[in-house]
C-alpha cells in the first residue's frame, strides 16, 4: 500500500483510479442525469395540454424525484462500503451493484450487489435475479459521463486452450499466436471483453413481475482462466511413481469471461449502457430510463470480463507418460475436480472457497488451484507440502475409487 510515502493516497483519489473519487464520479452523474430526465419532462409538462400526456409525465417525475431523493438519503458507510472504499464482511474488493430503475416502492428497499466474478454472469444484460417479492432483469451496464469501461483484447487458443490478453489500445491486436503450443491466431480468433466496473441496470419501462414457482433460468455462465503469476515459490515432491512440480504465488493473475448467449457477446451502447444479445434493427433504441437513443453508439460482439489477483497453486506431473485416454482436457478436469473435493476433505478446507482451472504449457497441461475469495485466504499455500500433499491425492483418490457413478457417464455424484 505504500504507507511510508503516502501512496495509498492515489488507491482512494487518483483521478479515474481511486476508489473514492471514481464512487464520487459514479453518484454525481447519475444524480445529474435523473435531474436532467426530471426537467425535460417538467418542459414538456408545461407545454402539452394533452391530460392522459400529463398523467404520464408526472408518472415520470415523481419516478426520478424519488431515485434522486433515495440517493440524498442513502447513509454515507452504506456507500462507501458498496463501492469498496471501506472494507465490509468478507473483504470483498470489486463489488458492483443491480440498480432497480423502478417506480415500485418495493425497489427502494433493496441492494443487489455481488462480487463482479459472480456478477458478470449474474447481472449480465438478459439475466434475471429473484429479490423482494419480484424478478429484476438486467438491462444494461450503468456508464458514468467521461469515465471509459477498460477494454481488453482476448483469446482462446482453438488447439490447446490456453488464454492470453492484454488492454485494448488501438483497433488491433498483438495477440498473434499461442504462447502454449503456436498456433497462429486468424482475426476471427481475437475478441473484445469489457469490465463493467461501475454496475448494471434494470429498464425504468419493463415492470418487474411476480415469480412463479421455478426459478428464474440462468442464462449465464463464466468459465475462469489463469495466465500469470509474480514471483512463484517452486518445490516438487515424489510420491509413490509420481514427481509433481508445484508452484505458488500469492499474486496469481486469473480472469473470468462471460461470452453471452452462445459466445456471441452483447451489443452495448457506450451512451447510454443499453445492452442486448441481438442488435437492434431499428436506428435508435430506448435506454434504461426509456428515452430514445441513437444506436450508432452501440458495439458489437463485446464480452463481459473480470481481472483479478489471488493465491495460486499450479501442480504438473513431470517426467509421466500418459496414454492415449488421458490426454484429453475431460481427464484433466476429472482429475483437477478430484483434488478439489481432496483439498476439501483432507485439509477441511470448505469447497466454495476453492476453484480450479486448467493451463496448458509446453505441450502438457497444468492444474490450477486458486484461493475463490477476494484476495486470497492463504489457503492452497497449505497444499504446498509433501505430507498435505500426500493427503489430498489419497482423498482425491478414496473418492473416485468408491464412486457409484457409470463408466459411461460424467461423475456428477462425487465430484
Amino acid at each position: 500500500f505504500d504507507l511510508e510515502n503516502w501512496g495509498w493516497i492515489k488507491g482512494l483519489l487518483g483521478y479515474k483510479e481511486g476508489t473514492l473519487e471514481t464512487a464520487d464520479a459514479q453518484i454525481r452523474d447519475e444524480y445529474a442525469s435523473l435531474r436532467k430526465f426530471y426537467d425535460r419532462k417538467e418542459k414538456e409538462w408545461i407545454s402539452t395540454r394533452d391530460q392522459r400526456r400529463r398523467n404520464k409525465l408526472n408518472t415520470d417525475m415523481r419516478w426520478a424525484d424519488d431515485r434522486m431523493n433515495t440517493i440524498k438519503r442513502r447513509q454515507l458507510i452504506d456507500f462507501l462500503a458498496t463501492h469498496t472504499v471501506i472494507p465490509k464482511y468478507g473483504f470483498p474488493v470489486d463489488v458492483v451493484e443491480l440498480t432497480p430503475l423502478s417506480h415500485i416502492k418495493e425497489s427502494k428497499n433493496i441492494r443487489l450487489e455481488r462480487d463482479l466474478r459472480i456478477a458478470i454472469s449474474e447481472f449480465a444484460p438478459g439475466s434475471q435475479v429473484v429479490a423482494n417479492g419480484y424478478i429484476w432483469e438486467s438491462a444494461g451496464l450503468k456508464v458514468v459521463k467521461d469515465r471509459a469501461l477498460d477494454e481488453y483484447w482476448f483469446v482462446v487458443c482453438h488447439n490447446c486452450r490456453r488464454f492470453d490478453k492484454e488492454r485494448r489500445t488501438s483497433d488491433t491486436s498483438s495477440l498473434k499466436e499461442c504462447k502454449g503450443c503456436g498456433y497462429k491466431f486468424s482475426k476471427n480468433d481475437i475478441k473484445t471483453f469489457i469490465t463493467p466496473i461501475f454496475g448494471f441496470v434494470t429498464s425504468r419501462e419493463l415492470e418487474p413481475p411476480k415469480p412463479g414457482e421455478s426459478r428464474p433460468k440462468r442464462e449465464f455462465t463464466t468459465r475462469p482462466y489463469f495466465f500469470d503469476y509474480q514471483e512463484p515459490k517452486e518445490e516438487e515432491f515424489n510420491i509413490g511413481k509420481l514427481k509433481i512440480n508445484c508452484r505458488y504465488s500469492s499474486h496469481g493473475e486469473l480472469a473470468v469471461i462471460c461470452k453471452g448467449k452462445k459466445g456471441a457477446g452483447f451489443h452495448i451502447c457506450f451512451k447510454c449502457g443499453a445492452a442486448f444479445s441481438k442488435r437492434p434493427k431499428s436506428n435508435t433504441h430506448k435506454t434504461p430510463i426509456g428515452e430514445e437513443c441513437s444506436s450508432l453508439s452501440l458495439r458489437g460482439y463485446l464480452h463481459l470480463g473480470h481481472t483479478f489477483t489471488t493465491d495460486v497453486l499450479t501442480i504438473s506431473l513431470e517426467e509421466y507418460t500418459f496414454d492415449n485416454g488421458r490426454t484429453d482436457q475431460s481427464f484433466w478436469y476429472s482429475l483437477l475436480y478430484a483434488i478439489l473435493e481432496g483439498v476439501n476433505q483432507a485439509l477441511g478446507i470448505r469447497r466454495q472457497d476453492l476453484d480450479g482451472c486448467l493451463y496448458p504449457y509446453e505441450g502438457r497441461i497444468a492444474l490450477v488451484l486458486f484461493d475463490n475469495v477476494p484476495g486470497g485466504a492463504g489457503h492452497v499455500k497449505r497444499i504446498m507440502d509433501k505430507q498435505n500433499l500426500y493427503e489430498v491425492l489419497k482423498s482425491a483418490l478414496d473418492r473416485v475409487k468408491n464412486c457409484t457413478c457409470g463408466p459411461e457417464t460424467s461423475c456428477y455424484g462425487c465430484l
